[in-house]
Formats: structure tokens, C-alpha cells, sequence
């Protein structure tokens, strides 16, 4: 029987595949956003009609698909810049929150600032949970009676910088006042003892009838003002002898998260994570230990400050999803500060600032126990702002953003509160019942400054926001820098050394930045030289100098 099939050498070749077409094609789809079995039904159909094997159909979808979020990725963390450089270039109103005594501290801390020089914003970030330690248990904010709602003066704060940029010194401008009234409450304390030692010596040989009409002395306590020991067990032994509060210190601030349990022997952390989110909302303190016997305070009010670096930041904060919103309840001041730099020909002497700062921190101590009110016009004020923060908070896609809108609001009370009452102090003045439409605005400007830094934190080390922290990383390279480097030269410095995305330490990603930088006018082009511009704010426009 004749074979009916022709021989292999009269088949036809199968058509060639016209990639160029099928891209044109697949490409309205990747724009259109086509998924599921529509997705399935139009791959098929395009393998079919260009004689395509369907699997090459859908890598090439797949391909382009990355390619276009990749671009759409770049486009946004482009437009981002603008946002971010605004915030970068931002200032904390200083003069406008601290008037009380005529802008005298405010010009203090300025000065002091410059000479070292550094960021005024870092020592303020330090000042402001300072002195919200000596306010305490002592003043609350009702915002809201009917609902109950009411605000603590109780803030969280950490500097963020590299290293060699002043933080430990800015810190240390608030800490040493406090040091040294703690010195001073010491040796008070050291005297106090020794009397009631005595005092017990001679209790003690009483005779037995003279015991019951005459109590035994009582053991003084010792006045704290800080505390560098942040176990739950000795936060509740100082706070219980210290009922208005105190302040937490760690040079390092990573170590309020790194040596939590560090005695429990592998046992959890003895309750000290649940512990330490409850403690920002100052409510009461009840705990029972058969060696300890029960403690309860109705309120409560622990602050915290310290600093660290951008890195061990972005390895804390991990996928920054915040979800119980641990780094939503700290204000992080990232502030632009200057080189180290001394310049002596400055050096006016002793300005006065450790004095002024002790008088203040006496004088908060003398407040009674009061709460305050928002007046008529201050609560249209408040309720305003509080409105946008929701609507933010419900508008943002960034997981940390939902967690930090809500502690925003908090702290916006909590503002209102601390400047209400620093600046009646300021001015040697008993604070008056209600707090002023303009109060609440001064919170509203502090408050967005707060946002905006957290903002940049979220832009230089959250995933979510990777391409736009490579780019700002790359800028900072290049300013550092001064003189034009090339990519090659960029990729051989190893600026994204780091980084386990290993196409980040090559040249066409390095290029893909540089050329953003330079369409957005952050950097020149000359040749293969690429030079850092860098952009500020001037009336409405961002005008670029080199």
C-alpha cells in the first residue's frame, strides 16, 4: 500500500514566529491589567493565531508584565522625589512651639546646635520626651468626655543618623540637666538614708510598749529623673517609687527591642514586647508577685528617647508591617545635619542652656494634678486635622502608614498638651484649664513634621519603598562625592553592596537610577560623568542648584 503522508522532504517548515507582533499584541493587555480566565482565553487565542507554542506565549506575557511594573515601580519612585526632598529639606517650626519665655530657649538651642554643629531638630526630638517625663501622671488631655477620650504626655522618641553626625552630643545637651538633678536627688537621697538607718537603730532598742505607740521610720525613696535599665521589672520598681514617671535613655535605641528577655534564660521575653506597647498608653499598673506582694497605680507615664543608625533601623523594622504597631509608637527625626565641622571662631562661651533647661524641669515638677480641656474654637481646630488623619490613614496603601496614622492622632493630642503646658511654664505661669485654637495649630505644624520624617524613613529603608531609597542612595553617593563618577566607578564603590538583589551591584540598574536622576534634575551628565544637583525649595517651584 502507497504511504498517503508526502515524505519528510516535502513538508512545509512550521511559520515563523513574529515576536514583534505577538509583543504588540500582549502588550495592551499588560497595560488593560487582563487577569484570570480572561487572561487564560486571550494567551490562548494568540498562541493559536500566531502558531505559537502557549507556553512561549505566556513567559513573553510574563516578561513583559515585570517589564512594565519595573517601569511603572521607577516612574513612581521618581515622582516620589519631589515629595521626599521637601520633607528632607523640612524644619521643625521651633521659635513657633517654644514662646512662652519670648523665643529665649528656642535661640538657645539653635545656638548650641550650630556650634557643634548639628540638627537643632535632634536635641528638640530629645527636650520633647524630657520634659513630657517631668509633666507625668500629673495633666491629661480630655479630648472627648462623653467618649472618654483623653491623652497622657507620653512620648517615644529616636534619632536617626549616620554615624559621626552628633547624635550621642545632641542627646546629651538634655541628658546632662537631667543627670544632674538626678545627681543632686542622690545625694539627697544618700543623706535621707543614712538618717533612717539611724532613726531604726534607735527604734529598735525601744522597749516593746514604746514600739506600739511610735511607728517604725519609713524608708525613704530615691527621686528619678531617668532610668538607662529598661527590664519590665525595674521599670515598675522605679515607677512605683516614682509615681509621676520618668524617662528611659539608651544611647543605642535598637536595645529597646535587641535585649528585651535578656533574663528570661530562653523563656520568651517575660511579657516585656506586650508590656512595652500597653506602657505608651499610660493607663493603670496592676501586678501581683508573691516575693514582691501587689502593686497597682491608677496612672501611668514612662517616656523614651535614644538614637541609632539608618541600617540597624531597616534590619529592626524587617518588612515594615508594623503589625502591632511597634515603630508607630516613636517619632524618628531623620533631620539633614551638617558635617562635623567646628568652627571656634563662634564659640561665644556658656550660653546658659543646662541652667534654663533644670529651671524648666523644676518648675513642671510643681504642676498639680489637673486635667485640661480643648476650648470651643480648639476643638473645631482639632477635630479638623483629626479628620485628615483618617482620611490618610484609610487612603494609604504602605502597611506601616495605616499602623502610624492612628498614633499620629494620639501624639497630636499629646502635643497640644505638651506645648499647653511647657510654654505657661516657660512664661512662670500656672497653666489655665483650657487649651487655645493656637495651641492646636502649633500641634498640627509639629505633628506634620513628625509625619513627614517617619515618611522618610519609610522612603530610605522600607521595601515597599526600595527603588526610591536606591535612588535617594545613589544622590547621596554622588553629593558626597562632589566630582562626576561614572557607573562603572559607582558600581565599583560598591554603594548597593548590601543589597541581596544582586542586579543592584550591576551596571544597567546603576544606569536606570542615573538616568531618573538626571530626567527628574537631580544630577548633570557629562560624557560618562554623572554629578549630584541638588534641589531646593524656593516660593513654589523646586529650583535646582549645583
Amino acid at each position: 500500500m502507497q504511504n498517503s503522508n508526502p515524505p519528510d522532504a516535502f513538508q512545509l517548515p512550521p511559520p515563523r514566529i513574529d515576536y514583534s507582533a505577538v509583543r504588540q499584541t500582549l502588550e495592551p493587555l499588560v497595560l488593560e491589567g487582563v487577569s484570570g480566565a480572561e487572561l487564560r482565553q486571550q494567551l490562548a487565542q494568540i498562541a493559536e493565531n500566531y502558531h505559537c507554542n502557549p507556553r512561549q506565549v505566556d513567559q513573553l506575557y510574563r516578561a513583559l508584565s515585570e517589564e512594565h511594573t519595573h517601569k511603572v515601580d521607577v516612574a513612581t519612585a521618581a515622582d516620589r522625589l519631589e515629595e521626599i526632598e521637601t520633607i528632607a529639606s523640612a524644619q521643625l517650626p521651633i521659635e513657633l512651639g517654644l514662646y512662652g519665655d519670648g523665643g529665649k530657649l528656642a535661640s538657645q538651642f539653635r545656638q548650641v546646635a550650630e556650634s557643634m554643629p548639628t540638627a537643632p531638630e535632634f536635641l528638640i526630638t530629645t527636650l520633647i520626651p524630657a520634659v513630657a517625663s517631668r509633666i507625668g501622671t500629673s495633666s491629661r488631655l480630655a479630648i472627648s468626655e462623653t467618649a472618654g477620650y483623653s491623652v497622657a504626655p507620653i512620648f517615644r522618641t529616636i534619632i536617626v543618623a549616620k554615624t559621626g553626625r552628633k547624635k550621642t552630643p545632641s542627646q546629651a545637651v538634655i541628658m546632662d540637666a537631667l543627670a544632674r538633678l538626678e545627681e543632686i536627688h542622690h545625694q539627697t537621697y544618700e543623706l535621707e538614708k543614712a538618717e533612717y538607718e539611724a532613726e531604726v537603730e534607735h527604734w529598735e532598742r525601744l522597749p516593746k510598749k514604746e514600739k506600739v505607740r511610735e511607728p517604725c521610720p519609713r524608708k525613704p525613696t530615691r527621686k528619678r529623673y531617668f532610668s538607662n535599665d529598661d527590664t519590665l521589672a525595674a521599670r515598675i520598681q522605679i515607677h512605683t517609687e516614682n509615681p509621676r514617671g520618668f524617662l528611659l535613655y539608651r544611647d543605642e535605641a535598637s536595645a529597646f527591642i535587641t535585649e528585651r528577655g535578656r533574663y528570661a534564660k530562653g523563656k520568651g521575653d517575660n511579657g516585656e514586647t506586650e508590656a512595652d506597647l500597653s506602657e505608651f498608653n499610660g493607663k493603670s499598673l496592676s501586678r501581683d508577685r508573691k516575693a514582691d506582694g501587689s502593686i497597682f497605680m491608677a496612672r501611668t507615664a514612662i517616656s523614651r528617647t535614644g538614637a541609632t543608625q539608618f541600617s540597624k533601623l531597616k534590619t529592626l523594622m524587617g518588612k515594615h508591617q508594623d503589625d502591632c504597631g511597634e515603630w508607630a509608637r516613636y517619632l524618628f527625626c531623620a533631620a539633614d545635619s551638617p558635617p562635623s565641622y567646628l568652627d571656634l571662631t563662634k564659640d561665644v562661651g556658656d550660653l546658659g542652656l543646662k541652667s534654663a533647661l533644670m529651671n524648666l524641669l523644676d518648675r513642671l515638677d510643681e504642676l498639680p494634678e489637673q486635667d485640661y480641656l480643648l476650648s470651643d474654637s480648639a476643638k473645631v481646630a482639632f477635630m479638623a486635622y483629626q479628620h485628615q488623619l483618617t482620611d490618610r490613614a484609610i487612603a494609604t496603601d504602605h502597611p506601616s502608614l495605616q499602623s502610624a496614622f492612628p498614633k499620629f492622632e494620639t501624639y497630636f493630642g499629646r502635643f497640644c498638651l505638651w506645648l499647653h503646658i511647657v510654654n505657661t511654664a516657660l512664661a512662670d505661669q500656672p497653666p489655665a484649664l483650657q487649651v487655645s485654637e493656637r495651641t492646636v495649630e502649633i500641634a498640627r505644624q509639629w505633628t506634620e513634621y513628625f509625619i513627614g520624617q517617619f515618611k522618610l524613613i519609610l522612603a530610605l529603608n522600607s521595601p515597599q519603598q526600595a527603588l526610591t531609597g536606591d535612588i535617594l542612595k545613589l544622590h547621596a553617593y554622588l553629593e558626597r562625592k562632589g566630582e562626576g563618577k561614572t557607573p562603572r566607578q559607582i558600581v565599583q564603590a560598591g554603594v548597593f553592596a548590601c543589597a541581596e538583589d544582586k542586579s543592584k551591584r550591576k551596571t544597567p540598574y546603576i544606569q536606570e537610577l542615573l538616568n531618573t536622576l538626571v530626567k527628574k534634575g537631580w544630577a548633570t551628565v557629562a560624557g560618562k560623568n554623572y554629578t549630584a544637583v541638588r534641589p531646593t525649595k524656593k516660593g513654589n517651584q523646586l529650583k535646582k542648584e549645583s
